[in-house]
């Protein structure tokens, strides 16, 4: 299994039930593998992400996404299209529950560069919110 170092852009937006919107952008290094037919992102979430000393995966396969955390938070989302998942984040406060539906879902896989757009609908504790989750990968050339 050959890792290819690659930088990874994660633009997420969250509109709240009132009709508030919050943006977050990060950029991480970390790795992309392939195992049989499905792609795997890995990277180390950093302070800004507010997630602390966590190691995120995402897992690319042909009819479902999963994004699954672990470390300081603890959490598995399953995106498959018009499919409802239910989890738990864990945290060092305590559980929280939440589902997930997802309305859109696309990906591109190339050889240097991959694109994942996932359109969803997140309950957290009673808080229902619309999630658009744009990752972008680019291979870090070894000049």
């Amino acid at each position: 299994m050959i890792k290819k170092p690659v930088k990874i852009i994660v633009n997420t937006t969250q509109t709240l039930s009132d009709g508030s919107t919050q943006t977050y952008n990060q950029t991480f290094e970390g790795f992309w593998y392939v195992k049989g037919d499905v792609q795997y992102f890995h990277y180390q979430e950093n302070n800004e992400s507010g997630l602390g000393n966590t190691q995120t995966t995402l897992k690319v396969a042909q009819n479902d996404i999963t994004l699954i955390r672990q470390g300081e938070i603890n959490m598995r989302h399953v995106y498959q299209l018009d499919k409802q998942f239910s989890g738990q984040y864990q945290t060092p406060y305590g559980n929280l529950g939440f589902w997930i539906e997802t309305e859109k879902m696309d990906h591109f896989i190339g050889d240097d560069e991959a694109r994942i757009c996932i359109e969803y609908t997140m309950e957290m504790e009673g808080e229902k919110s619309r999630m658009n989750l744009q990752i972008k990968v680019k291979t870090i050339s070894k000049d």
